[in-house]
């Protein structure tokens, strides 16, 4: 059991540095919004081509470690 609870303890350390790593760049991704406010239309397009392949692996990252603590749980 004790090995059970580490490992879950370490799965449950990895989902909150990925929350926070999505809030840090949510935040950063504001920041520069508000920065560039003359060119919102075209930095906008920029930002999500250049952060889409991020939040997909992201995504399947999250994805993997809720069920895998779900399903050990």
């Amino acid at each position: 059991y004790r090995r059970v609870f580490q490992y879950l303890l370490k799965l449950k350390r990895t989902q909150m540095e990925l929350e926070k790593s999505w809030a840090s760049a949510m935040h950063q991704d504001h920041m520069d919004f508000a920065k560039n406010r003359k060119d919102r239309r075209k930095c906008s397009e920029q930002r999500r081509q250049h952060s889409r392949p991020m939040w997909h692996v992201r995504e399947h990252m999250v994805f993997l470690i809720t069920n895998l603590q779900f399903y050990i749980q």
